[in-house]
This record gives C-alpha cells, sequence and structure tokens, in this order.
C-alpha cells in the first residue's frame, strides 16, 4: 500500500544475503511468475494508482505483465494488459483450460489472464465474475472434473460464495449463512486428502474454518478450526501423515500452525 513498493531480487552469499532493487510498480499489491513453454512470464496487480490519504481508492489500480529475462540484473519492461480496476485486491494461482493462469479480482468482478504460448503474442484474458470481489480461491471441491471459486465480497467483505459454471456461466451456488465481518483468508486446498476451502475472519467471531463438499446431502459444510484469533492469511502445507495449517492471526498477534492428523 506504498508509493514506493517495488520487487527485489534476494542472492544467498555465505551466511547472508545480497538485496537488489529489480522494479517498482507503485501499490504493486500481487505478483507472481507463470511459467508456459519455457518462457517465464511476469504479471503484477496494483491496488491503485495513486493516493491522497489511505482511504483514497479514486484513481484505480491496473495489471501489469513482462517477460522475466534469464539475467535478472538486465532489468525487465512491463507494460499494462488492464487498467480502471478499483479495489485491485485479489490473486490466486490456479489453472484455466488446462493453462497456468492468474484469477485477480477487483470491484468489476473476476478476471482470469492466461499467458501466452508464444512470447510475441497477447495474454488471453476473460471476465468471468462481474460483481465486486476482494478475493477468491479455485478448486474443485465437489470432485467433478471442475473448478469451483470461492469469493470474498465485496472489498474486505461480509459475504463469502462458492460460484460454480452452470451452462457455461459461474453462478452462486452456495452463500455461508452466517454473519462474517471482514473476511479476508481463503486457499482452496486438501486436508487429509479431501479438497476444502480454509477461510479466515479478521472480525466479529474473527473464525478460521474450512468448507466441505458433502457428497451425501449434496451440499455443503462448514468445520470451525479456531475464533478469535482474527485469521488475516493462510498456507496449507500437506505432508504425508499430517496437514499443516500455517495462519497469522492478526487479531492477536499470533503465528500459528494447526496440525491436522485425521
Amino acid at each position: 500500500n506504498a508509493k514506493e513498493s517495488k520487487i527485489v531480487h534476494v542472492i544467498p552469499n555465505g551466511d547472508g544475503f545480497i538485496v537488489k532493487d529489480f522494479i517498482s510498480i507503485p501499490y504493486l499489491h500481487r505478483f507472481d511468475i507463470l511459467e508456459l513453454n519455457g518462457i517465464q512470464y511476469f504479471i503484477g496487480a496494483s491496488l491503485c494508482t495513486s493516493k491522497t490519504e489511505r482511504e483514497d481508492w479514486s484513481n484505480p489500480g491496473k495489471v501489469f505483465v513482462g517477460i522475466l529475462p534469464k539475467d535478472l540484473s538486465e532489468g525487465m519492461e512491463v507494460k499494462p494488459i488492464l487498467e480502471n480496476l478499483y479495489h485491485n485486491h485479489g490473486y490466486y494461482r490456479a489453472t484455466y483450460h488446462g493453462n497456468p493462469a492468474s484469477f485477480i479480482t477487483s470491484d468489476e468482478g473476476v478476471f482470469v489472464f492466461v499467458p501466452p504460448h508464444d512470447g510475441n503474442e497477447s495474454w488471453e484474458i476473460e471476465h468471468i465474475i462481474k460483481t465486486r470481489v476482494s478475493d477468491v480461491a479455485v478448486l474443485d471441491i465437489d470432485q467433478d472434473g471442475e473448478d469451483e471459486i470461492c469469493s470474498i465480497e465485496p472489498f474486505h467483505g461480509n459475504d463469502m460464495h462458492i460460484y460454480k459454471k452452470v451452462e457455461g456461466i459461474y453462478q452462486v451456488v452456495y452463500t455461508i449463512p452466517r454473519p462474517l465481518e471482514f473476511a479476508h483468508a481463503l486457499a482452496g486446498t486438501s486436508l487429509r486428502g479431501k479438497p476444502v476451502f480454509v477461510c479466515g475472519i479478521r472480525r466479529l467471531n474473527q473464525e478460521l474454518f474450512y468448507i466441505e463438499y458433502n457428497h451425501e446431502t449434496k451440499t455443503y459444510d462448514i468445520v470451525e478450526i479456531d475464533k478469535n484469533v482474527g485469521t488475516a492469511n493462510v498456507v496449507v502445507i500437506n505432508e504425508k501423515k499430517r496437514d499443516l495449517i500455517v495462519a497469522s492471526n492478526n487479531t492477536i498477534h499470533e503465528a500459528a500452525v494447526y496440525i491436522i492428523t485425521k
């Protein structure tokens, strides 16, 4: 959330590291590297383009792309491929039609970006959901062979939905039925081999939970992991005999690891 946002290149050097500036993009919030046909593509999303104060969202964000050079000392040129994205906040890496893809979210909805098969071609951009969305995770939760999308709506919002593609269009098939406030953490993953969306809420009940699909009832179940913790971010690590949920519990100023064994 800073005008001086930049990406640095960190190089191991003996017992320490050498840190070099790589590229500056004001208000950069998310970035990733997607590889297709041996080419490494950079994609980055800025929250906005400028601010006069913290809550100024009048100048919308952009999505930038470039080709990562093999020698990072050469620097990298980037260009915007989509502009006018207000609250350009969410990012999720997944596959789309068999290709690596970036799902980027804003007040304008959910966009999917697929890199070109050749470095000289243009990126493919699809606008798949057209409502205000803060964050998404992508996962085939019902194991029917096609990914569903779990969303937080709107920006830092109080609603969470699961979208499923019905007749070629993403439609809401489930909404979390209980009150939420400031939903923020979201991951599509598996726990003990079962596909789940792991979710963290920063206010009200400040809970950490996961959503799973119930094949018997053909609906979705919510399983509570913790509460009164205010989880802001989660990462799930799958091991052979256990799964680890690594959580930043912002409200209680805690980094926590939840161990799932069954």
